[in-house]
């Protein structure tokens, strides 16, 4: 990595000190952790018969809230990350600067991608927590709770670039916020059909690490992984040529 795009991460960080994103990758694993602590407690039994595997029943209900949250946690975190520039009317002097615009778009990406990763993470240790407190034997678990931490996380960055590319390219971030909002609240029906391979909004539902997923859940997510880092390239090239303001 180069020492212009490490700068450009760098004054990105002190940024982000002065918002709660960091707080906001944090909390929404922790969120998704206490719904899932109740949902058990309560309803444990119909849960988990004799017989239930019982991490399958822990993944499945962690992706029932999570492959809503990696498309919406994309679509805020890349609007709060530009929203700070726009805000502040500070575009124009950014572009001035002698580094390229691609490197800036790259640093932004970057930061959304990695706070993303961080909840991921976070996730995949909640999942363990959870099953470690309900009794179930976590060397059993480990490996179904990565898969459904990192998957689903590749799957999510073309989504990631697309809506970066639309928060910096447009002021008004309503716009950019309803396209990701309709896009979350839409992918679960839309990874279900054929046409799912077809919308990127619909990847983080397909990768999921089930027997019972008709989709390869890695194929998916390397699909996505190819997809994010094309959308990425032409995403920052347009960026570049645009008078953003």
């Amino acid at each position: 990595m180069s020492a212009t795009t490490l700068s450009g991460l760098a004054s990105e960080r002190v940024k982000l000190t002065r918002t709660w994103l960091v707080w906001l990758a944090i909390l929404a694993p922790v969120g998704i952790y206490g719904m899932n602590w109740f949902n058990f407690d309560l309803r444990y039994e119909y849960l988990f018969p004799p017989g239930t595997d019982v991490w399958d029943v822990v993944i499945r209900n962690f992706h029932m809230l999570s492959s809503l949250a990696l498309p919406f946690g994309a679509t805020l975190l890349a609007a709060m990350i530009a929203g700070l520039e726009h805000q502040a009317d500070a575009w124009k002097q950014m572009l001035a600067l002698p580094v390229s615009r691609t490197r800036i778009f790259f640093s932004k990406w970057l930061w959304v991608a990695g706070l993303l990763l961080l909840s991921s993470v976070l996730l995949v240790a909640a999942m363990l927590v959870l099953g470690w407190q309900f009794g179930f034997a976590v060397e059993d678990g480990w490996r179904v709770a990565a898969r459904e931490g990192l998957l689903p996380f590749l799957a999510t960055l073309p989504l990631v670039s697309i809506q970066l590319w639309l928060s910096c390219t447009m002021r008004n971030q309503a716009t950019p916020f309803a396209v990701g909002l309709v896009g979350a609240l839409f992918a679960p029906p839309m990874a279900g059909s054929m046409i799912g391979k077809w919308i990127p909004y619909a990847y983080p539902s397909m990768a999921f690490p089930s027997p019972k997923n008709p989709f390869d859940p890695e194929w998916t997510a390397w699909l996505g992984l190819g997809v994010g880092l094309v959308t990425l390239i032409v995403c920052a090239l347009d960026f570049a040529r645009r008078d953003v303001r």
